[in-house]
């Protein structure tokens, strides 16, 4: 796959589903982004199983570097089973078993000589639902410092710069102290998301983060993966069409028996797909 062309694009969904052209779409491509002919992440023919249950049927695809790629499909096609096979979560489920391949910068996640924390320090991950520790703001945000021994500089400009690039530092910089329970759900979220960067890891996985938030903290959630995009790459999982139109600049279909049917720009899968399967669940005739 090759990235984007230069420009803007100006696709929309409609509320059938269908890409349109009528409204302008904010993501552009970097000028001088990476070489995307250099994946940063990458899978060969990749299954995963749940004991006998199959979720994940030869996944093959190469995910660009500081680009945000959207994971799309119905309730149970696999792309979040994808998304955690990333960074080795789904080594956390007994009966889980995964078989092929899936590189990081070169590397086999799955040889045995990785260790899988060291790996997820590189590719943090954002769950659907906030979960921020039972401590303060500020400590929420340490706290990976701290485990991690990268606390030894000026902690206090590292939690500062985590949480002005999660877009959360003018809203909570008088009240560090309070607990981030105490924070609206979207703040809580752009909390999880400052914690998960806060570490400066490489790839951020995003599993649908906006799904449980109101139009506005979406929206906010929204501007705040194309921002990271400038200097992370991220891979977000989302049921909502339009967002993934609105912020993604690649975009992989996944469709029922955990099969990736089709995998390209972003406004060449909402406008002129290669697979009818993809146009129909575009559409919204199934799915």
């Amino acid at each position: 796959m090759t990235a984007n062309g230069s420009g803007s694009r100006s696709v929309s969904t409609s509320e059938s589903g269908r890409a349109e052209s009528s409204t302008e779409v904010r993501r552009e491509p970097a000028l001088d982004g990476p070489d995307a002919s250099e994946p940063i992440i990458e899978s060969r023919d990749l299954d995963v199983y749940y004991g006998d249950d199959q979720a994940l049927r030869g996944i093959s695809m190469a995910i660009p570097e500081q680009q945000v790629t959207a994971l799309i499909g119905p309730s149970g096609c696999g792309k979040s089973t994808f998304l955690r096979s990333i960074n080795r979560m789904n080594d956390l489920i007994d009966v889980a078993r995964v078989e092929g391949e899936l590189f990081f910068r070169g590397k086999n996640v799955y040889d045995e000589n990785v260790d899988p924390v060291a790996l997820r320090r590189k590719i943090g991950m954002v769950f659907q639902k906030p979960n921020p520790f039972p401590k303060s703001i500020y400590d929420n945000v340490a706290y990976g410092l701290r485990v991690q021994g990268k606390d030894d500089g000026d902690l206090d400009e590292q939690v500062h710069t985590a949480l002005e690039r999660a877009a959360l530092l003018d809203e909570v910089e008088d009240q560090l102290d309070s607990s981030g329970l105490d924070l609206s759900g979207g703040q809580q979220q752009r909390l999880c998301i400052a914690r998960a960067i806060a570490t400066d890891p490489e790839v951020i996985l995003m599993d649908e983060p906006a799904s449980a938030l109101d139009p506005v903290a979406t929206s906010k959630i929204e501007d705040l993966v194309e921002e990271l995009a400038e200097e992370y790459t991220v891979v977000i999982v989302t049921h909502n069409m339009q967002q993934a139109a609105r912020i993604s600049d690649k975009t992989a279909v996944f469709l029922t028996g955990g099969e990736l049917v089709e995998f390209d720009d972003t406004d060449k899968i909402f406008e002129n797909p290669e697979h009818d399967r993809v146009e129909d669940y575009i559409t919204g005739k199934f799915g």
